[in-house]
């Protein structure tokens, strides 16, 4: 991917400028590990890590959904501009399809479309290996996640198709 102006959310207060590398996770829950471990093992070879990946979106909104899906209580939450070099774009709504699915015929499809989409998709992650923070942005008010969300939820019905 070309150099490309992107979003991401995060509860991390940034200034314009920063670079971000490598994220560090907060500890995993047994489930999640798992899921992520799943995937990991389906990527094609040279696919950056969605453990060590800067995650962003082509939109705002979905930048601040998917945000919102991972927020804890209390957390400040803040919206960015950004810049990555490289950076590979997926289905987002698969993550959570992959990792609820245990039949492996339909995993691995579902994995394979998350790493080498085919399909017409609403909600993109990126996964990044470095952002750098152009602007910080004001948060999208309720019906602009409303509509995120909702683009999301046609995204999870897609996902549904994709049982063999």
């Amino acid at each position: 991917m070309d150099s490309k102006d992107l979003f991401h959310a995060s509860r991390h207060r940034y200034a314009p400028g920063e670079r971000l590398v490598s994220a560090v996770r907060d500890e995993l829950s047994v489930d999640r590990q798992e899921s992520e471990d799943r995937l990991a093992k389906v990527a094609p070879s040279g696919m950056q890590s969605r453990l060590s990946a800067r995650y962003a979106s082509d939109s705002a909104n979905f930048a601040a959904l998917y945000w919102s899906s991972e927020a804890r209580p209390g957390d400040e939450r803040h919206l960015y501009r950004v810049r990555a070099a490289t950076a590979s774009r997926h289905p987002m709504a698969l993550v959570d399809v992959a990792a609820r699915e245990r039949d492996e015929a339909t995993f691995a499809a579902i994995a394979g479309e998350y790493w080498q989409p085919t399909r017409t998709w609403r909600c993109w992650e990126y996964l990044c290996s470095e952002i750098e923070i152009l602007e910080k942005l004001p948060w999208p008010d309720a019906g602009l996640l409303a509509g995120a969300s909702f683009a999301f939820g046609e995204d999870r019905a897609e996902a549904k198709r994709l049982r063999p």
